[in-house]
């Protein structure tokens, strides 16, 4: 989604990311598209806190994430708490929401 939205034009990105995983491939876009800046934020949509860090001073929020793997209640809570966590945070904002999903994810 990241590399779409710089091909398009964007030049201001945030990223939330839980762990390394995806860091590294996120971390070499700006030697790719020197004009644009992207920002990687360590987080969890779990936490509230971290929902608030990452919509700071956002217009546009692409939401992507979801578990795929672990038990019920994990999946439950990196699924529907995370994205209820993340859109309290937006609340009554004017911010615009893009949900990606899918029905492989369930």
């Amino acid at each position: 989604m990241v590399w779409r939205l710089l091909e398009h034009g964007a030049t201001d990105i945030r990223c939330l990311v839980r762990g390394a995983t995806r860091q590294a491939a996120l971390q070499a876009l700006p030697a790719e598209y020197p004009s644009a800046r992207v920002e990687i934020v360590r987080g969890n949509l779990t936490s509230r806190s971290d929902c608030d860090r990452a919509i700071e001073r956002v217009d546009t929020v692409y939401h992507l994430a979801a578990a795929k793997t672990g038990s019920g209640p994990e999946m439950f809570l990196n699924t529907v708490v995370a994205s209820k966590n993340l859109l309290e945070a937006i609340g009554a904002s004017a911010m615009r929401v893009v949900l990606v999903s899918s029905f492989s994810v369930y």
